[in-house]
Order: C-alpha cells, then structure tokens, then sequence
C-alpha cells in the first residue's frame, strides 16, 4: 500500500466531527425559544429533623427529587450545604420555637426563604431564582456576541418585565458544546451547537432543570409583555395576614377621581413604567394598585433605597449596645487588614459615623454629579476584587462633616461597621433584628464581593414590606405596638443634617434620607423620603400620618423623579381637604 493510500485511509477513520466543528462566527446575533411552561424555575425546599438531630433536606423540581442530604448542626443550630457551583443553602435552627430561617445563597444574590411546617412535620419553603413564580410568557431570547472562532459571549433575555434579568459569565466552548452561568441565580447554561439551531438546556448544579431549542431571530428584542390593564376604578386593599392594617377610603374627604385620573395615566402609560402605588394613612392600608404584572408578594428592586434600611441597622447596631452612638469614629470599627488606609491621611481619622450617614465622610465616594470619575463612586469601586479596600484607599477631598456629596461607598462602609461589631452572620442578624419584626419574609438580599449582604442598595422587597418600613419611621420607630428602633434614633435620621452639594436639587439630607418639600395650591407638604434608581420611593409625610410607596422601572429613560410628580399632581391632592 503506498504512502497515499495509506494517508487517504487514515484521513476517512478520523471523526467527522473533527473536521466540522463549529465555529462560533457562524452563531453571532439573536436566538428565540419556548421554555416548556412559565414554572419552569420554581423549586420546593423540605427539610426534617433526623434521628440524630440534625436535618435532612430535599430540593425538587416539578415532583422531581433533585438533591438529598443530611444537613449537620453545628453548636448554634447554624447549617450549610453546598448545592452547585456558586449556591450554597444556610439555614439556622430554632427547635423551641419549631422554626428554620434560610438563605440560598450565589455568588450575587441571597434568597430567604420562608419556611412552614406542615402536619408530618416537615419545613418547607418555595425558592424562586428569577423572582417570579411563573413567567409570563415563557420566552426566553439569547443574544451571540464577540463572536470569532471559539470566543463568544452569550446573555439571556426574557419577555418579561418582572423579571430582573440574568448576569451571564464564565463562558466556555469544547468542540460543538458551549456553557456560561448567570451568577445572580447560580444556574448554568449549556448549549449544543447544530446546524441553525441551538439547543439548550438549564442546570442546578449537576441536575438538567429544563431543555429548548433556539432557533435564529432577526426582529429586535421585545421591551417586555405587554400585561393587561388593571382595573383603575378604587378597590379597597386586601386584607393579608402580614401585620398591616387596612380600611377602605373615606370618599368624603378624598377626591377618589384624582387617583382614578392616576391610573388611568399609568395604564395609557403616561406615567411610564410605574409598576406599584401604596398609600396608608393614620396607619391603615387605604390605597394599593399594582402595575405591568405586578403582585403583592413579588419583591421589586429597591436599588438606593434599601440605603435607609442600611440607616436602621445601623440604629439597632446602637439599640443592643454594640456600638455606642453616632459620634464614634468610623476607623474604630473598621476591621484591621483596612486601618493602614488612614495613614495617608490624617483626616481620615476623623470621620465619624454620622459623617459616613450623612454623605459627609469627605472620601472622594462621589456617584455622579462630577466632571471627573470619582476614585471611588459605586461604579468604580464594585469593579474592583475589595470594595472596601477602593473605597477607604480614596483620597479625601473634604474634611469629615464639611460637604455632602452623595456615593453608594458611604451606606457600604455602614455595613463593613455593623458586620464587624456582630456575632452572627449579617444575613440573619437583619432578618431577626429588622425585617422578622416587621413581619417581612419575602425579600432578597444582594451580596458584596465577599458574599456579606451590600448596604448600598439592591434589596429586593415587595411593595407592602417597603410600607411597613416607611410607617415604621411615621411612628417613631413602633411597629404594630412594639418599639423597634429608638425613638431618638429615628428623630435624628430624619433632621436635616446637610445639603447634597452633587446633587442638582442641592436635597437637604438626614442619615440616608432624603428630604423634599411638595406644593400643592398654595401648601407647602414636607416628606421624608427613601429613593432609588429608577423610580423607587418610601414618602413619609407625618402632617398628614401618610405613607406612600411607589415603585417603578423608569431606569433608562431619565424619569427616574417621576414618582415626585405623581405626588405632587395625584396622591396628595386626593388627600388634602
């Protein structure tokens, strides 16, 4: 047999595969599939006590048992257990009281779950990574991009406004396979790459939670379902078993029109993106609509103002006597592997506390409002490995107490604080000391780079638990009878300690609270308020006992304010006689 032959053989018993595999040029752009139902990412959560006293836990999908392992106690009733890549499940204990308090944690987010036992005895709890219980519809879009040879980058899209969205990394190609993680849920993805098609396929860890095929799409990508109208004429709100008081409204004394006139406007989508409108007055519950899909038990995206949360914790820090008051020095708490940062210094020895909590602390922590990047505005500093090491290495360019300027840095550093003077993990010391008490158990917690929660925004909670909180200040720091933070500590977070100076409302400003001041005829109203990015505000307006929340998804369109305005031309003018 000659050498040609020979060469000829050898080339015909190599793989086909070899020879035709693909290149990820030929996938670049937009793919479109169905997913099979809209409860594709529902999974349940069983745990029960074990002979030996400690737990065994179950994870399922769709009646399917995917995980099964017993959970060991450690000596304060704490547990973990790793479940994929990046998720982990804590949980804690409490066997006199018959209770578990659980967080699934990724490498982004932390879920609680809210655990009830059932008849045999079991603890059960629902954990849903994109948020929703059912997405509507159950779309799902991929976008192909940097695409040449084997690098790629690939980002899922919903059809769903609910839904926050994925943060795809981690991508990687072997021959015609492709895998990337979204690293808020922790799932994995992986792809096959066929000849115009994709098929792909969702994982927890090992196990394949649900499989569709994408095929291309050449239309742009939907802005979100379009959700039915909800109807706009008054309804008095639903009586739930979550601690807040309701009463219908005394059409007398409001002009229920107006609010009408409000919801018409958010359904014709005048005032866009508004996705939920709560009022309570003299402590009741009196108003609550809800927008683009929204429901009562889905958590919204507060972004900043979970900033006034990270005041209170703070406040309850002082309350249990781990940290004495306000005017202590923020480097007496801050952990030792940081201290080296003040000696460049000398000023930063000096910033105390309330600094930090009036935007004062003098760091160059400065979001916007600058003609230059600031060494450590929330940008900057959270694309670094340690948040915390960006942020006290910035240079200061005020002296501690002199100018407000507002940067998410500051309510981080509050965090760094109230983590290092507690003994237990910081995940459960807010839920025992803020949001158990305030019977808040939906909500998500998003976690710095080193998995502790973030004290500078980005909590997940539902509408009705961002009212609970506002009414919590209304009242002096009580709670349905029981005092919660001190009465000078909420009297003090809501003076006004300075002026924002980056801001162009130039706001005046208390310990992460805003303050604004509403004209209607000729009242001036003043109100207190939490805000956030894109539309997401707690009004606390004590001349009138009134609590508004107003959420909304307005984050690129620049009508961030809009909830001041449907304050100032809707609510309180219903209100006022």
């Amino acid at each position: 047999m000659n050498q040609v032959r020979v060469f000829s053989l050898l080339f015909s018993l190599l793989p086909l595969s070899l020879f035709s595999q693909k290149t990820m040029d030929d996938y670049s752009g937009s793919w479109r599939g169905q997913l099979p139902d809209g409860h594709s990412l529902l999974f349940k959560v069983d745990i029960e006590s074990t002979a030996d006293n400690n737990l065994q836990v179950n994870i399922s999908h769709k009646d399917q048992l995917l995980f099964q392992e017993e959970a060991v106690l450690d000596k304060n009733q704490y547990f973990q257990l790793p479940l994929a890549n990046g998720i982990n499940l804590k949980g804690r204990f409490n066997e006199s009281e018959k209770r578990i308090d659980g967080f699934v944690q990724t490498m982004f987010l932390q879920y609680y779950l809210s655990f009830s036992q059932n008849t045999d005895g079991h603890f059960t709890a629902d954990w849903k990574p994109w948020i929703v219980e059912k997405l509507n519809p159950a779309t799902i879009y991929l976008a192909i991009e940097n695409a040449q040879e084997d690098q790629y980058e690939a980002y899922p899209f919903f059809d769903e406004a609910r839904f926050p969205g994925t943060f795809a990394a981690g991508f990687q190609k072997n021959a015609d396979e492709i895998q990337f993680f979204d690293i808020k849920s922790g799932l994995s993805f992986k792809g096959t790459l066929l000849d115009k098609k994709i098929e792909l396929s969702l994982h927890l860890g090992d196990y394949q939670i649900l499989k569709t095929t994408l095929l291309p799409f050449a239309e742009r990508f939907p802005r979100g379902y379009d959700y039915p109208a909800p109807i706009s004429s008054y309804q008095t709100p639903d009586k739930l078993s979550d601690g807040l008081s309701v009463a219908a409204i005394n059409s007398a004394k409001v002009k229920l029109g107006k609010l009408q006139e409000m919801a018409d406007s958010i359904n014709e989508k005048n005032l866009s993106y508004t996705h939920s409108v709560l009022i309570a007055q003299h402590n009741r519950l009196v108003y609550e609509k809800y927008f683009y899909g929204y429901e009562q038990d889905i958590p919204h995206d507060t972004r900043s103002g979970q900033k006034s949360i990270s005041s209170a914790m703070l406040g309850i820090a002082i309350r249990d006597g781990l940290i004495k008051n306000e005017q202590q020095l923020l480097y007496d708490f801050i952990p030792e592997k940081y201290q080296y940062t003040k000696e460049k210094d000398p000023l930063k020895s000096k910033i105390k506390l309330k600094d930090v909590l009036t935007m004062s602390s003098g760091l160059d922590a400065i979001d916007y409002g600058l003609n230059r990047q600031s060494a450590a505005s929330e940008g900057a500093y959270q694309s670094t490995p340690d948040w915390t090491k960006t942020i006290l290495e910035a240079p200061m360019i005020n002296p501690p107490g002199r100018e407000a300027n507002y940067g998410s840095g500051n309510p981080h550093l509050i965090g760094v604080v109230v983590n290092e003077v507690i003994d237990q993990p910081l995940n459960f010391y807010m839920n025992d000391q803020l949001l158990a008490p305030l019977d808040i158990d939906q909500y998500i917690l998003q976690n710095d780079r080193s998995g502790v929660p973030y004290f500078g925004g980005g909590m997940y909670l539902s509408s009705r638990s961002l009212l609970k909180f506002g009414l919590l200040y209304l009242n002096k720091g009580v709670w349905n009878g029981k005092r919660i933070l001190p009465k000078r500590w909420v009297e003090n977070s809501i003076q006004k300690h300075s002026f924002l100076a980056n801001d162009s409302d130039k706001n005046e400003y208390g310990y992460f609270w805003w303050h604004d001041t509403y004209q209607v005829g000729k009242q001036k109203i003043a109100s207190i308020e939490a805000r956030g990015a894109g539309g997401q505000y707690i009004f606390v307006v004590p001349e009138y006992e009134m609590v508004v929340v107003i959420t909304s998804g307005n984050y690129r369109n620049g009508r961030f304010w809009q909830p001041e305005k449907i304050m100032e031309e809707y609510i309180l003018p219903a209100f006022l006689e």
